[in-house]
């Protein structure tokens, strides 16, 4: 009995070490446009509008806010790899990206519009399509009921 409760014991304990990836915390580009010493240098997890142009990768806070080039509305991103492979279903559509924010410049010290933007991204998942709004799939579903 007790090598029962001791193997419990220590699969709890190695359970909780080794439990599930937790994603930096959430914020709102309004919360990195309105303190962005708050978040420089701190891993965040935002999702926002994402368009892949060149010299002008950003997210915005709407779609509405890109159609209508409302830049302070925006922080740039840093691209990388991955989100290169995936850029034709996550250009022009809500993204989540996970980053590093940070107020400093970037590549060639070239000034990039807005407070800051995101760097050294670890993840970029299409949250929600411009075409086909992940409200509507809610909405159908409760059609259906």
């Amino acid at each position: 009995m007790k090598k029962i409760s001791a193997l419990l014991i220590l699969l709890i304990l190695c359970g909780q070490a080794a439990g599930p990836k937790q994603l930096p915390p959430g914020v709102s580009i309004i919360q990195l446009i309105a303190n962005p010493e708050k978040y420089n240098g701190q891993t965040v997890t935002v999702i926002g509008f994402m368009t892949i142009a060149f010299e002008s990768d950003m997210l915005y806070l709407s779609h509405e806010d890109y159609q209508h080039a409302i830049v302070p509305n925006a922080v740039w991103f840093e691209r990388n790899p991955s989100i290169m492979a995936d850029s034709e279903r996550l250009d022009m559509n809500y993204v989540e990206i996970v980053g590093t924010f940070t107020t400093d410049t970037i590549g060639f010290g070239l000034g990039r519009p807005g407070v800051g933007g995101i760097k050294n991204i670890r993840s970029a998942v299409l949250q929600s399509e411009l075409k086909h709004p992940i409200a509507e799939r809610f909405a159908n579903t409760h059609k259906k009921h």
